[in-house]
């Protein structure tokens, strides 16, 4: 607390727009920003919230896809211990006569799943799916429930939130530290603007600014990613590709999101957009333990439950009323990393049958071959 009193103490005694002009001193500016920034970042240890909003894809050829956005997430990173559920609207083709509007061409399907990481294991499940896995990921699991570091919102490019991986917030750090912007701009009344221009790569050029609140715990508040191609002139820089708007309040002392809106025009005029209002049920708390349970996933009654922890899928059990596992042992046949190696072994008896027959067949010829070489000669 009082290392971030300092820091606004530091910025805010001109309430004026002030520009560095010089390389040293943009550097040190940005330096501040991104050490009160990741200073907030820190101090969130634990946290428990769920977000709630829309998922929104406009595109003239196919229409418009508008669903709701569900996600719910807690986190101990200090004991690195992480759930993270979520359930998103998509388009799902289906068959549809030749020369029908593309519009027609689909239908909204909501896809989601949950996961938990551990130290030594991971729990998920996936919409649509009666089996859950104790131990390694479900096969595509990551991709339906895409996971976020919640530090990281602000910084999120669109493919973060709507793909995975999503960049982790160390990562995002790291890559902060290193990047010397060109401008550092105070806006007035604790808005930090920062402009930064990246290499030209692929005949593209692109320039990202940022902007951060000092009285939001130096949180980004504001991101503009535009591209300029090679054919543009130098000093010309179009429409954003993407706009990201968030939001801050402080619980516990901590400055947490409380509404993240992620906006990506890069094939205007298809647009797409997320929308999301966090609803913080713990900051630096304790959270119940059954949180990072399977009983906490609260699944339905029914469902199979897999452990792969030995090396071979084995079925334990299955969820029961109370949402526990009601324990059974079965080995799961040829789902194992051994899986080639079991099948034949499977086959083996028949094989070795099968050899004995052969083996018979020919010492049958053989002797029948040898009977008529003797007969003939007599």
């Amino acid at each position: 607390m009082l290392t971030n009193l300092l820091i606004q103490i530091f910025f805010v005694m001109v309430d004026q727009p002030r520009i560095s002009d010089s390389p040293r001193d943009i550097a040190k500016q940005y330096e501040f920003l991104i050490k009160g920034m990741d200073d907030q970042r820190q101090r969130l240890r634990t946290g428990m919230y769920r977000a709630s909003g829309r998922f929104v894809s406009e595109s003239l050829d196919v229409g418009r896809l508008d669903g709701p956005l569900t996600i719910f997430s807690a986190f101990d990173f200090d004991t690195n211990k992480f759930r993270f559920d979520r359930t998103e609207p998509i388009r799902q083709g289906r068959v549809s006569p030749p020369g029908l509007d593309k519009r027609s061409s689909w239908t909204m399907k909501m896809r989601g799943g949950r996961m938990i990481r551990l130290q030594d294991r991971h729990i998920s499940n996936t919409d649509g799916s009666f089996q859950v896995r104790i131990g390694s990921l479900i096969p595509g699991v990551e991709n339906d429930v895409k996971p976020l570091d919640v530090r990281g919102f602000g910084f999120f490019y669109w493919n973060d939130l709507s793909s995975f991986p999503a960049t982790p917030y160390e990562k995002t750090l790291e890559y902060l530290e290193r990047e010397k912007p060109e401008e550092v701009v105070e806006e007035g009344r604790g808005i930090w603007k920062v402009t930064k221009t990246f290499p030209e790569e692929s005949r593209r050029t692109l320039r990202r600014v940022l902007w951060f609140d000092q009285n939001s715990g130096f949180s980004p508040i504001r991101m503009e990613l535009r591209i300029r191609v090679s054919s543009m002139p130098a000093d010309y820089w179009p429409e954003p590709n993407l706009e990201s708007e968030t939001t801050w309040v402080e619980i516990a002392g901590v400055w947490v999101p409380k509404t993240a809106r992620v906006v990506d025009m890069g094939d205007a005029p298809s647009i797409q957009r997320y929308e999301l209002s966090f609803d913080w049920e713990m900051v630096n708390g304790m959270i119940p333990p059954e949180t990072f349970t399977l009983a906490g996933l609260k699944l339905t009654p029914g469902y199979q439950v897999v452990d792969d922890t030995l090396g071979r899928e084995i079925i334990v059990g299955s969820i029961g009323s109370d949402h526990a596992l009601v324990e059974r042992t079965v080995p799961l046949p040829s789902s194992t990393p051994n899986r080639v190696w079991r099948g034949w072994t499977s086959f083996l008896p028949y094989v070795l049958a099968g050899l004995g027959v052969v083996a018979i067949g020919l010492v049958a010829w053989f002797r029948f071959r040898t009977a008529r070489r003797r007969s003939s000669t007599v």
